[in-house]
């Protein structure tokens, strides 16, 4: 589905937008939950945040 008329600035607090399709999920959007109204765009994609090292 393609929804042309969502972006960072029309997300409610609560809310976030994935960007993306089903079977891949590039960007999530939300608002700063401090309150500061800022949108934050956070890439899902697993190889740009991989760990180096075990953190159990």
């Amino acid at each position: 589905m393609l929804i042309t008329n969502l972006s960072p600035k029309n997300i409610k607090p609560g809310e976030i937008l994935v960007v993306g399709d089903a079977e891949y999920q590039k960007w999530a959007c939300f608002r700063c939950p401090g309150g500061c109204g800022e949108s934050i765009l956070l890439s899902l994609n697993l190889k740009r945040h991989q760990c180096s090292g075990d953190r159990h």
